[in-house]
């Protein structure tokens, strides 16, 4: 729940060539001028015949914001691993995490020193805002997550015809 993050799993009978016709029916590619492109895309980002990585640009908060993949597999039988997350990298979520907890420590420290909360000190009051931005910040990032994750898995294996398989159904060499 407080891990913004999810590796998710699929198996597709579409060969790899519709699997990648499909994400660029619905992505805006960077490299296309957007004058030339024929799509009603809902996401932005490159894809590739091995890989991809796109952004939900939608108006409202529908499907994942981030979504990076990897397809694997040969002719008829394609594995997709999602890696879905409301950051596009999990170091930039360790770096709030390690600023709310600093945050805290030291809001936690000027109050056990003064034994009330003091608005004299301003590396307390500086560190209070701070914590309670991040605190608003990453709870509305995580309620996202949690509230489209299932709507953008299913969205996904709808755009595949797939169905969600776990890690361990996977082949052995595609778990590396």
């Amino acid at each position: 729940m407080l891990y913004p993050f999810q590796t998710i799993y699929l198996r597709t009978s579409l060969n790899r060539n519709d699997v990648q016709e499909q994400l660029k029916s619905v992505t805006f590619l960077p490299e296309v001028p957007r004058t030339q492109q024929k799509t009603t895309g809902i996401f932005y980002g490159s894809v590739s015949p091995d890989q991809f990585d796109i952004e939900y640009i939608g108006d409202k908060p529908g499907y994942c914001q981030f979504i990076s993949g990897e397809i694997k597999g040969l002719e008829d039988e394609i594995y997709l691993i999602l890696r879905m997350g409301a950051f596009r990298h999990r170091r930039f979520y360790l770096l709030l995490c390690a600023f709310y907890f600093v945050s805290l420590a030291l809001v936690a420290s000027d109050f056990m020193q003064n034994g009330t909360p003091s608005l004299q000190r301003w590396p307390a009051v500086v560190f209070g805002f701070v914590f309670i931005i991040l605190t608003g910040y990453c709870t509305t990032y995580l309620w996202r997550f949690q509230r489209t994750k299932a709507r953008t898995v299913l969205y996904l294996r709808g755009m595949f015809q797939a169905d969600e398989v776990t890690a361990s159904d996977l082949p052995v060499v595609f778990r590396l």
